[in-house]
């Protein structure tokens, strides 16, 4: 179960609006969530998930409650995949098998669940069906329709940007393995991702493409902007210059 389910499940359970400090003592008593580390679950996380899935919830402050949803049978398109999403399921497109891009494969699953951890789209209309393993392998799929080397059809519904990212890398594995790597380390720290949740999109970001993807270009201006990394980012760098000279 994810954190933003586990957080579902408990404001039913009480049947009121809870503050996030509520939540995430009841979270860390119940165990629906466990973080990775086994470190309790903060009120900081609480309001970070809940601000992420404005969907999902209503918040006035501290306090949190469930949003309402009208019965539709419209239904809704998922947001478009954004670059890191591309590179994450590129790399995986390379390191499997055809037969094996299946939704019930393991390693498929598991990019999924990081790609619903990137701190990247703050507006999920279905949570449940976003960037679910079907998702992930219809991408996949994708890819086989624009692979020069796959021998079959594939599904020829794939994106501009899809194919701009299979063809820059095409010759460049190490690159495309680094720049994944690089973001599956930056998401599997939870308060790390809940820092670049923070960190909105700026002119800078529009304006140029940055070839590893949002993820870690919010990385680098979370590093800028936090003063205790500047720090010692300066010492190593004094350190270096004066065992230069000597």
């Amino acid at each position: 179960m994810k954190l933003h389910e586990a957080i579902v499940k408990v404001i039913e359970s009480k049947g009121t609006q809870m503050t996030t400090t509520e939540i995430a003592n009841e979270l860390n008593k119940n165990n629906l969530y466990r973080k990775k580390d086994g470190s309790d679950i903060t009120a900081f996380q609480i309001h970070g998930r809940t601000r992420t899935y404005s969907n999902l919830f209503n918040r006035n402050g501290a306090i949190v409650s469930l949003i309402k949803h009208p019965k539709t049978k419209k239904s809704i398109r998922p947001p478009k995949w954004h670059r890191d999403e591309i590179i994450l399921a590129l790399d995986l497109y390379h390191s499997i098998e055809p037969r094996e891009m299946d939704s019930k494969n393991p390693k498929i699953i598991e990019v999924s669940e990081i790609l619903n951890n990137l701190p990247i789209h703050t507006q999920r209309i279905d949570s449940m069906k976003f960037r679910n393993p079907n998702g992930v392998s219809m991408k996949l799929n994708n890819f086989k329709a624009i692979d020069p080397e796959y021998d079959g059809k594939g599904m020829d519904r794939y994106s501009k940007l899809d194919k701009e990212v299979f063809f820059e890398f095409q010759n460049n594995n190490d690159g495309l393995k680094r720049i994944a790597e690089q973001i599956r380390k930056t998401v599997s720290d939870s308060e790390l991702t809940e820092n670049l949740y923070q960190i909105g999109d700026d002119e800078d970001e529009k304006q140029l493409k940055v070839k590893e993807g949002k993820v870690i270009y919010k990385l680098h201006k979370h590093r800028e902007r936090n003063p205790k990394l500047n720090k010692k980012k300066k010492k190593r760098y004094l350190k270096k210059t004066r065992q230069t000279r000597l």
